[in-house]
């Protein structure tokens, strides 16, 4: 189970599903945070956060109905990443039919110059709901 962890940070609130579409918040790609400085970190089991010179970029599920989605694993946090910058990020998708459903994993590599985080989601259903990982950029 992950716990959670902020550093420089604390969590920003994502709201209803309704609110996301506020001009204060975008869809965005991964791609986005490359040259970015990292000022902060937040992430718990449902949500990870990076706070950068440029806004927070927030990576999290948006529950439905019959799906769960929950960040598995984190590697590479420390507090020399807090003024480096983003020099890589990268998204990559695992998908598997099972007996009872559906399983999604989504893996993240965020590279700076002073080290890497790797982190997980994973997520089930029973296969008629998306366990898609979504990003998303708060300008604050």
């Amino acid at each position: 189970m992950i716990e959670k962890v902020e550093m420089n940070m604390k969590k920003q609130d994502l709201g209803s599903w309704n609110k996301l579409f506020k001009p204060y918040r975008r869809y965005c790609d991964m791609t986005d945070m490359v040259g970015k400085k990292v000022l902060g970190i937040y992430y718990d089991e449902e949500n990870f956060q990076i706070l950068t010179d440029d806004g927070v970029y927030a990576l999290y599920h948006e529950q439905s109905c019959c799906e769960d989605v929950w960040l598995t694993q984190v590697d590479g946090i420390s507090d020399k990443l807090i003024g480096s910058r983003i020099v890589i990020a990268e998204v990559v998708t695992d998908e598997k039919d099972t007996e009872y459903g559906h399983i999604t994993w989504t893996f993240y590599k965020i590279g700076t110059n002073k080290g890497m985080i790797d982190f997980r989601f994973q997520g089930e259903s029973n296969g008629y709901y998306s366990e898609k990982v979504d990003l998303i950029k708060i300008e604050v």
